[in-house]
Formats: C-alpha cells, sequence, structure tokens
C-alpha cells in the first residue's frame, strides 16, 4: 500500500533554522537540531529510531525601558534555560515556538507603547514621555499546533520570557530611573521615587502573576500581562514575560509622585509530567533558542553518507498534476522541480514510498495538450533533490510518460 504525504503536519518547516552535528565515525553519535528566533512556528520531526530527545529551550529577554537625560530606563530580565529529557515517537512531529525578546522602551513623546516578544510577551504601557520595554516571549515545543484546540496544554517544555524594564520619568524637572524586569520567575522592581509604581509579580508554575496595586494588568495562560500606563508626564510600565503562564504588567508611573514605571514579572517555566532530568535556570546572553539532542546512527546505520534516493511513475493522463513516488533510505526533506513543473517539498520517511505530486506550469500544460492532439504521446522529466538532517544529499531524475 503506498503511504500517503505527511506535508500537513510539517507545515512551517521551511522556516526552521538548524544545524546537525554527528560524532566521529566508529562511535556511537549524537545529532543536534537548532531552531533560533524565526517569529513564526517552526516544526521538527522526530527521526527513525528516536524514541526520547534532549531538548533546552531558552525564553526571551525583556526590553529596556525607555529613558532620557542622565536616568536611563529599567533594564529588562534574562529568559529562562529550561532543559528536560522528553520522551518522543520516530516520526512524531514536534511544533517549536523560540520567543522573542521585548522590544525597547520609547523614548519621549508622543503617547505610544511597544510591543512584547513573539510568543507571550506582554507590551508595555504606553507614556507622554518614555514607556516601558516589552516582555520578553516564551520558547516552547507542543505536540499541537497553534491554533488548534488544545495546543497550550500539549507543552512539553517551557522556558519563560523576563518581564521589561519601566520607562523612567522626567516630570518636575528631575529624572527618575525605571523599575528593572524581573527575569523568568522573578518580580519586577518599582520605579524610583513614590509609590504609585509597583513591580509586575512573577508567575508560578500553578497560576499567573499579578499586578494587584497599580493599573499593571495581570498575567494570564502563556501570556504576560500589559504594563500600566503613565499618568502625566512619567514613565509606564514594562509587559510581563510569556510563559507556563505569564508575569504581572509593572505599573505606571505617576507625575504627581514623580515616579517611574515599574519593570515586568517573568514568566514561568514548565515541562510535560513524564519529562526527566528537568533543570531550569536564568540566561545571561539574551539570544532565545530551542535545541534538540539525540541518538545518531550508530555505525554501518544509514547516516551522512549513507542517503539514497529512488523515484518512480506510471503513464498517466495529463492532468493539472503529475503524480510520482518517491522511496529514500533515511527520513529526508524532497524537493522536486524541472522546466514544466514547479517547485514542490515533500517530507518522506525513510524507506516508505510515498506519493508526491507537482503541479504543472500553465504554458507547459497547454504545450503538452497540443504534442499529446497531434502525436499521442508526451513525456515531462522531474529531477527531486533529497535532503537529510544530516546534512546528506541525494538526487534522481523520473520521467513520466502521458497518454490520451
Amino acid at each position: 500500500m503506498r503511504a500517503l504525504s505527511r506535508s500537513s503536519y510539517i507545515a512551517g518547516m521551511a522556516a526552521a533554522v538548524f544545524i546537525v552535528l554527528w560524532a566521529l565515525p566508529g562511535t556511537a553519535g549524537a545529532a543536534t537540531t537548532t531552531f533560533t528566533f524565526t517569529g513564526a512556528t517552526q516544526a521538527f520531526t522526530v527521526p527513525d529510531g528516536v524514541t526520547s530527545v534532549n531538548v533546552v529551550a531558552i525564553g526571551g529577554r525583556g526590553g529596556t525601558g525607555g529613558g532620557g537625560g542622565t536616568t536611563p530606563g529599567g533594564a529588562g530580565g534574562f529568559g529562562a534555560r529550561a532543559e528536560a529529557d522528553i520522551p518522543v515517537s520516530p516520526g512524531q512531529v514536534l511544533f517549536v515556538r523560540v520567543g522573542g525578546n521585548g522590544a525597547t522602551g520609547k523614548s519621549g513623546a508622543p503617547r505610544a507603547n511597544v510591543d512584547g516578544g513573539f510568543n507571550g510577551g506582554g507590551n508595555s504601557g504606553s507614556a507622554d514621555d518614555n514607556s516601558g520595554g516589552g516582555g520578553g516571549g516564551a520558547s516552547d515545543v507542543r505536540t499541537i499546533a497553534p491554533g488548534d484546540t488544545g495546543t497550550l496544554a500539549s507543552r512539553v517544555i517551557v522556558a519563560a520570557g523576563g518581564g521589561g524594564g519601566g520607562g523612567n520619568s522626567p516630570s518636575a524637572g528631575t529624572n527618575t530611573g525605571g523599575g528593572a524586569g524581573g527575569a523568568a520567575g522573578a518580580d519586577g522592581s518599582a520605579g524610583t521615587v513614590g509609590a504609585s509604581g509597583v513591580g509586575g509579580v512573577a508567575a508560578t508554575t500553578t497560576g499567573p502573576g499579578t499586578n494587584p496595586v497599580t493599573a499593571g494588568e495581570n498575567g494570564g495562560t502563556g501570556v504576560g500581562g500589559n504594563g500600566g500606563v503613565s499618568s502625566g508626564n512619567a514613565g509606564s510600565g514594562g509587559g510581563g514575560g510569556g510563559g507556563l503562564f505569564g508575569g504581572g504588567g509593572g505599573g505606571g508611573g505617576n507625575e504627581l509622585f514623580n515616579s517611574s514605571g515599574s519593570g515586568g514579572g517573568g514568566g514561568s517555566s514548565g515541562f510535560v509530567a513524564t519529562a526527566v532530568n528537568t533543570s531550569v535556570t536564568v540566561d545571561t546572553i539574551g539570544t532565545p533558542s530551542v535545541v534538540f539532542t539525540y541518538p545518531g546512527p550508530e555505525p554501518g546505520e544509514p547516516g551522512a553518507g549513507d542517503l539514497t534516493l529512488d523515484l518512480e511513475a506510471k503513464k498517466q493522463a495529463l492532468k493539472k498534476k503529475l503524480k510520482f513516488f518517491a522511496t529514500a533510505s533515511v527520513a529526508t526533506t524532497l524537493v522536486a522541480k524541472g522546466k514544466k513543473v514547479k517547485e514542490t517539498t515533500e517530507q518522506l520517511a525513510a524507506n516508505q514510498e510515498t506519493k508526491v505530486k507537482a503541479k504543472l506550469k500553465r504554458k507547459a500544460r497547454n504545450r503538452l495538450e497540443e504534442k499529446l492532439d497531434d502525436k499521442g504521446k508526451a513525456k515531462v522529466n522531474v529531477k527531486a533533490t533529497a535532503s537529510a538532517q544530516s546534512g546528506a544529499t541525494a538526487t534522481d531524475t523520473v520521467k513520466v510518460k502521458l497518454k490520451d
């Protein structure tokens, strides 16, 4: 029986940025796939024979609060570094969301706020003068695609984002510094001078962070709260960090008290119940990522130098799409194209025949119809290249014969 394509499960794979490393020849190896920030969902297909992956996820950093004069805005908090061994199944598709760093707060008028980082970072509050920074987005791995029911509950590892720093206040002719955003799992600090800018509270593994006193918003499941707006010529609060639960937004400053905006709270990190060897620390670099490490090929097994590709096609009637069948020795990404067909991408499992459909170019189809009317037969050549995660490639060409 011919296997159906799994292309519907790997949406976003083209956006993935990955690097693969193999061990030295003659030893059992380890392969590593690294996903970096793209601002979109990416996908990782578990290789054949792999039943457990080590995952290291680093969440986004909160943005620095806006500032002017002699005192800067508050610093953004760093995201978390979460690590665990996660049970998986060969061929399973995991959906990867690498968090974004929160935007730096705006300095000076007009009233505005800035965005939190991709994947749950809270926005800063708006301010007449200096706004806070956006909260950092979380980095996570899911078994259900974002947008589908149950996606948040399917997260197997979450590295929280840090809170955004508060904007400073130039009110009453002075400069007061904004409060710092909390690192993942930590509270934001209050803005200097006055009592109106309370720092956002960090999320925990059981619930979101809050801001019980000021206008900063509470966090929610997966998302940080937005920072509080400023009152008059004062700095606004920083956004809360995203995470398993999001941190609370920092409170906005108050011109009456000459107070700056406060920092947002950090989000919380977490793991699926079946994860083992778990650990959570605070990142110190500020470059979000998700890294998978898993067993590489044993000596003599198909690996970096052993990828083969075989294409075959049966005679068929002319339609908008040609079909042929592809088989590769290891799991690969197949790219097929030709002078008469548009480029198409398909995912191939190891040693499993997969149906591939390539769409004909319109002008080529018209010429093929004329040739079939004139001679009763025609052909189309399709060249395909298979690329394994090991970096190995293989090519083959198939001749598709057409009939009336």
